[in-house]
């Protein structure tokens, strides 16, 4: 072989190896991966990530994964970020249908479902001290989730059931060892007996005592009559409080002093001490005009106290010839209900250039110390056992709307007064309150014997 054989030999052999180099570096270099289009591979709403540090994360793409296989990925530490505390603290739900949301209370919604009808009826079982049934049946016994608890050896822990239906009252024993006791007789179990008011039911050692409601005047019915009250304020928006109010067992009252006008809380105080003092007896406009004289003085007296002016309303439980009386008295912008079972009536209208229920206030046309010749107005009402009669400032109102606290009153029926005040006094603060708030409840109840 040649020289210029071996040459082209060998040229060809090392333009071939450098032919098959390009071609596997042609095959093996990596070519880039475009990112993926989140709105159409993915078929996911598009998030916001936090981007992991390094260029590197940054400059090299990641091809799409079908969704299915992704595995869980558990986040680091450093990555979570406790959450900013939005939610409220649970509360009582009004069922109201405007956009205002309020966390429900699954216990208060469930009073919402069980309690009162129109039809429903009011009772009492009387013992120690008085429980009111307010639920078309009602289950006593041992066990905490009875209605009426009776902690006591010989009592089953389902012993009994009160049922209210459209006939009347009955009384339904379980079978239990120790027996239902009806007026001193044992009762069949599973057998319901119809109940009058004054039956004595025993269990155990325990005996309770039927109250029923009558259409006769209590005073025919020879039970005696009293207020079970309570009453509370909150300042809400403003800085100080200037309401008052008064509560016992023949009388409660509420007094807001004039906002605007100095020493209103003092005004207050002179119309609610008036008429305590007064006394059960008292003719109500006689001493209406009486404290709207001491009011307009002290005003006159005192120069840091003059325009001393401030709403008054008045609710007195008295015995009378036919039967006993809630009279009432109103001037300014409160509100006063009178509810029996789930049927509400306001009592008053607003002395003030805005309607009630308007969730905004008006200028007050009538008040305490306004003005030297006062016009209140009188109403009274036959009192009735079952009977709950609320009286409250402007604030309450005006926080809440008119609607949602008449759907809020009836879900509370069944909590003592202590208890609804709290609630409803709650409901006003979580509303943003702007002025004062100030509740009196009252219920009519059978007079303990001691």
């Amino acid at each position: 072989m040649d020289l210029l054989s071996l040459v082209v030999g060998f040229a060809l052999g090392v333009g071939a190896a450098v032919a098959v180099h390009l071609v596997r570096a042609r095959v093996t270099r990596p070519r880039p991966v475009p990112p993926p289009r989140v709105d159409e591979e993915l078929d996911v709403p598009e998030v916001v990530r936090p981007k992991e540090s390094g260029p590197a994360a940054e400059s090299v793409p990641v091809a799409p994964v079908p969704a299915e296989s992704l595995p869980a990925k558990e986040l680091a530490s450093a990555e979570l970020e406790p959450a900013t505390e939005l939610a409220p603290t649970v509360t009582e739900q009004l069922p109201v249908e405007t956009t205002e949301v309020i966390p429900a209370d699954p216990v208060t919604e469930a009073l919402a479902v069980t309690e009162f009808t129109p039809g429903t009826g009011l009772a009492w079982l009387r013992g120690d001290g008085d429980f009111l049934i307010s639920r078309a049946t009602t289950l006593v016994g041992r066990s905490a989730t009875c209605d009426l608890v009776v902690d006591e050896d010989l009592v089953s822990r389902r012993h009994f059931r009160v049922v209210r239906d459209e006939r009347g009252w009955w009384l339904e024993s379980f079978d239990t060892p120790n027996g239902t006791y009806l007026n001193d007789r044992p009762i069949r179990p599973n057998t319901p007996v119809r109940l009058q008011g004054g039956d004595r039911i025993g269990l155990g050692d325990t005996e309770l005592t039927l109250i029923l409601p009558t259409t006769d005047t209590p005073a025919e019915s020879g039970i005696a009559l009293s207020f079970n009250s309570f009453g509370a304020s909150i300042t809400g928006g403003r800085r100080s409080n200037q309401d008052v109010c008064h509560w016992d067992n023949t009388m409660v009252a509420v007094a807001d002093g004039v906002g605007g006008r100095p020493a209103g809380g003092l005004a207050a105080k002179l119309a609610v001490d008036g008429i305590r003092d007064a006394g059960q007896d008292q003719d109500l406009l006689a001493t209406a005009r009486r404290v709207n004289e001491v009011v307009r003085a002290t005003g006159e007296e005192n120069v840091l106290a003059t325009g001393l002016a401030t709403t008054l309303d008045v609710a007195v439980l008295r015995p009378g010839p036919e039967g006993y009386l809630v009279a009432g008295l109103h001037i300014g912008d409160g509100t006063v209900i009178v509810q029996l079972g789930a049927e509400l009536e306001d009592l008053v209208e607003a002395h003030s250039s805005t309607a009630v229920g308007s969730g905004a206030g008006g200028k007050l046309l009538r008040a305490v110390g306004l003005d030297e010749t006062i016009r209140p107005d009188r109403w009274d009402r036959p009192a009735r056992l079952g009977q709950r009669y609320l009286l409250a400032s402007d604030g309450l109102v005006n926080a809440l709307g008119h609607q949602p606290l008449r759907r809020a009153l009836v879900r509370l029926r069944a909590d003592e007064p202590r208890e609804c005040v709290r609630r409803l006094l709650e409901l006003a603060d979580r509303a943003g309150a702007a002025d004062n708030v100030t509740v009196v409840v009252a219920d009519v109840t059978p007079t303990e014997d001691r």
